[in-house]
C-alpha cells in the first residue's frame, strides 16, 4: 500500500526544527510498538466476527472495488493479502497478548485501503491514456480544497474535457457512492459537498 499527495505540506530544510517533545515521544511509542511486533511469536487465528465479514468481502466486494485501470489490476489481485496483513499489524498492536483477528481489526483495514485507494490514480496518471479518471481526480482536489461546488461548476472548469452526463453520472455520482462527498439539489442545480470525515487523513486541508 502506497500513500500519494497532491502538494508539499512544507519543506523541510532541517527535520530537527519540528523535533519537538511531542513528536519524540511519538517516535519513542512506535519504536516501542514496532519492537513488540518483532519479538512476537505464534499463530495468528481469525474469530468468526473476522470471517463473517472477511469471506462476502474477499468473494464479492473485493472484486467490485478496487482501484480502476489496468495500471492496478496486479495491486488489485492482491487487495486481499494487504487487507489481512493490516488487520494483523492492528490486532498485534493492541498488546494483549493475542494472535487473533477480530471484527474491528477488518473494519479498520477496509477502512484504511479505502481511504489511500481513493488517490492511487494520481500517481500512475503520467502514463493512464484514460481521460475520464484524469478529470476525476482534479475534481476530488478541488471538492476538497474548495469545500462546495456546483455540478455547473465542474462542467465550467472541464468544458471540452468531458460532457455533462460524464460529469454527473460517472464522476460526481462515483464520489457520492464512495462517501467522498455529499449531493443535495439547489433549485435545477445540483450542490456537492466534501465529506471531510471519508477523506484520506494525507489529503485534508
Amino acid at each position: 500500500v502506497f500513500v500519494w499527495a497532491d502538494r508539499l505540506k512544507r519543506d523541510v530544510s532541517d527535520p530537527h526544527i519540528y523535533d519537538t517533545p511531542e513528536r519524540r515521544l511519538l517516535r519513542e511509542r512506535l519504536v516501542s510498538d514496532l519492537e513488540n511486533i518483532v519479538a512476537m511469536e505464534g499463530e495468528v487465528k481469525a474469530s468468526k466476527e473476522f470471517m463473517a465479514l472477511w469471506i462476502p468481502w474477499y468473494e464479492k466486494e473485493s472484486k467490485e472495488s478496487g482501484v480502476h485501470g489496468k495500471a492496478f489490476d496486479g495491486y488489485n489481485s492482491r487487495r486481499g493479502a494487504h487487507l489481512i496483513k493490516l488487520s494483523m499489524i492492528r490486532s498485534t498492536s493492541q498488546k494483549d497478548g493475542r494472535f487473533r483477528l477480530g471484527k474491528n481489526d477488518f473494519l479498520w483495514a477496509k477502512n484504511t485501503l479505502e481511504q489511500v485507494e481513493q488517490w492511487m490514480p494520481r500517481a500512475m496518471s503520467h502514463i493512464s491514456r484514460d481521460e475520464l479518471e484524469s478529470v476525476r481526480l482534479d475534481v476530488m482536489s478541488i471538492i476538497r480544497d474548495e469545500g462546495e461546488v456546483t455540478l455547473t461548476d465542474m462542467c465550467k472548469e472541464f468544458v471540452g474535457d468531458v460532457t455533462v452526463d460524464e460529469m454527473q453520472n460517472r464522476i460526481l455520482k462515483a464520489l457520492v457512492r464512495i462517501g467522498f462527498c455529499e449531493q443535495s439539489r439547489v433549485g435545477k442545480d445540483f450542490t456537492y459537498i466534501y465529506n471531510e470525515d471519508k477523506a484520506p487523513r494525507r489529503m485534508r486541508g
